[in-house]
């Protein structure tokens, strides 16, 4: 059997709010050694135009849909996927320490 541990870093979008005065959504990026940036959350590549709630959740849900498939592709194969996160929204995969 393979095993595979992993760090699962997918829990970004609790750093993104909506702006209650002009509906755009707003990401905050936290440094260690800086303070807080708040800034609009926008597409990429450009960055031109902004994201909207349902397309940031879709995007969430298609990421979390796509782990469901590399476990269920992992078991096929006989291999074993696991979290080493110590913070992830990701529970397909069994947790672990690293």
């Amino acid at each position: 059997m393979i095993k595979l541990q992993l760090l699962l870093k997918t829990a970004f979008h609790n750093d993104v709010k909506v702006n209650q005065f002009n509906n755009q959504l707003e990401i905050c990026f936290r440094h260690f050694n800086k303070e807080d940036q708040v800034e609009p959350l926008m597409k990429n590549p450009s960055k031109l135009k902004p994201f909207t709630m349902l397309e940031l959740m879709q995007t969430t849900v298609d990421t979390l849909m796509g782990h469901e498939l590399n476990r269920q592709f992992a078991e096929l194969k006989d291999c074993e996927i696991k979290n080493g996160s110590s913070y992830s929204l990701i529970d397909v995969y069994e947790r672990c320490q690293l």
